[in-house]
């Protein structure tokens, strides 16, 4: 189920606390903005939820984010936007995504794994190695069960 809210967000100057800009919602945006708008509702969201203040210095806490196909479509300076944003909040993500946007996504991640299913009755782990160059996998295959 999906629940729809309406918002208003103003952007403020951190220097003169003047407004720069007030969003009602995403409509009148470029593709961009309307999605660095969404990262940042979406990062504002789970800093509220973590309960993370971004003045005072880092807690020694675990703040777990699962992110599925957030990076698939739009272009890569919203999501590099996104995820040095969630970084300077301090979350631990999991982002799960389409292997286009991996060279994207890889600079700021700490470890990549990849996923596929060559035939119906197996699946691969795929771990690369930033010690080999480009690409070197340790492999391990799963069986699924004929599912």
């Amino acid at each position: 189920m999906r629940r729809w809210f309406v918002f208003s967000a103003s952007e403020l100057d951190l220097g003169t606390d003047d407004e720069h800009e007030v969003h009602t919602d995403s409509s009148g945006k470029s593709g961009g903005q309307k999605e660095k708008l969404a990262y940042t509702v979406l990062a504002a969201s789970l800093a509220y939820q973590f309960r993370i203040d971004p003045t005072t210095a880092k807690a020694k806490t675990f703040h777990f984010v699962t992110i599925g196909e957030a990076f698939g479509r739009g272009d890569d300076s919203s999501a590099h936007f996104a995820l040095d944003l969630f970084q300077r909040l301090g979350l631990q993500l999991l982002v799960i995504t389409l292997l286009q946007k991996l060279h994207v996504i890889e600079p700021h991640v700490t470890r990549v794994g990849y996923v596929d299913k060559p035939d119906a009755g197996c699946r691969r782990w795929r771990s690369p190695s930033r010690r080999k160059a480009p690409w070197g996998f340790s492999r391990t295959i799963f069986p699924t069960g004929g599912r």
